[in-house]
């Protein structure tokens, strides 16, 4: 994978919060409802043989939730999400271009918790629980690109997740930025059921 990828750095939360969020191949991101710093978030998740799960994450209190999902009306999984009370909030609930589907909290400065949950074979799961202090990314393969150089297929989204370190200024200015240094790249593998990742510097994370 060279330079097969367009990079379109969506900064989810941002997005989330103007309500602009949605899929246009997999389904759409579903509406949410504040009340008294309590949200309330609501999906049509379009698996792909077609068939759609009806995805509400429901706070528990005391910072917990828990995201139901249902088929034809019936609640067939309930996952707690986070799965440990980190004192996050969510900021977003959405379809990937892969199919599955993530949920994206805010830590409320330090960190961004973002999960993706997929169905296999009936079972509803997470597959990808990581961390990072900078809101993912993701890139998508151009229409154009269909194998790398060595003739492997491309995957058809990247979710680009940032390690972020201080770094000393080498300007006169005293003291150090925060600054990303390594990306690691998730791609979704239909056929193991899971993802594949590779880290990179993070200058060349849409070059590889």
């Amino acid at each position: 994978m060279r330079s097969e990828y367009t990079g379109r750095a969506l900064l989810v939360a941002m997005l989330a919060l103007l309500g602009l969020l949605s899929s246009n191949q997999f389904g759409r991101a579903g509406d949410s409802h504040v009340s008294n710093a309590i949200a309330t978030f609501k999906c049509q998740w379009q698996l792909r043989d077609g068939e759609t799960v009806d995805v509400e994450l429901v706070p528990k209190g005391r910072g917990r939730y828990v995201i139901k999902f249902a088929k034809e009306g019936k609640i067939v999984t309930t996952i707690a999400d986070p799965p440990v009370d980190l004192g996050a909030y969510p900021e977003s609930l959405f379809q990937l271009d892969d199919g599955n589907l993530a949920s994206l909290w805010n830590t409320g400065g330090p960190y961004f918790i973002f999960n993706v949950f997929a169905d296999r074979n009936g079972k509803i799961s997470r597959v990808l629980r990581t961390a990072s202090k900078m809101s993912p990314e993701f890139a998508y393969r151009t229409s154009a690109a269909k194998t790398s150089a060595s003739d492997k297929p491309l995957p058809d989204q990247l979710i680009i997740i940032s390690e972020m370190k201080w770094v000393a200024q080498k300007t006169g200015d005293e003291g150090s930025q925060l600054k990303p240094v390594t990306a690691t790249l998730y791609w979704w593998d239909r056929a193991s059921g899971q993802y594949r990742y590779k880290v990179v510097p993070w200058k060349t994370r849409l070059e590889n």
